[in-house]
């Protein structure tokens, strides 16, 4: 069999790695691995109080 890429699930804003767990079997079932990750402050990881800023000139 030949050796697929893995698969790697980012979330967008204001989710987290469930929003993609659903889909992991159906990969795995096909031949990849598959990984859903959370972001630091989604899902159950600890986030920051504030955000730095960033300016553009």
């Amino acid at each position: 069999m030949t050796q697929r890429s893995p698969i790697f699930f980012v979330h967008g804003a204001w989710h987290a790695a469930w929003c993609r767990e659903n889909f992991l079997p159906y990969f795995a079932n096909h031949g990849y691995a598959a990984y859903a990750v959370s972001l630091r402050g989604h899902g159950t990881s600890e986030g920051r109080s504030t955000f730095g800023n960033l300016y553009y000139n």
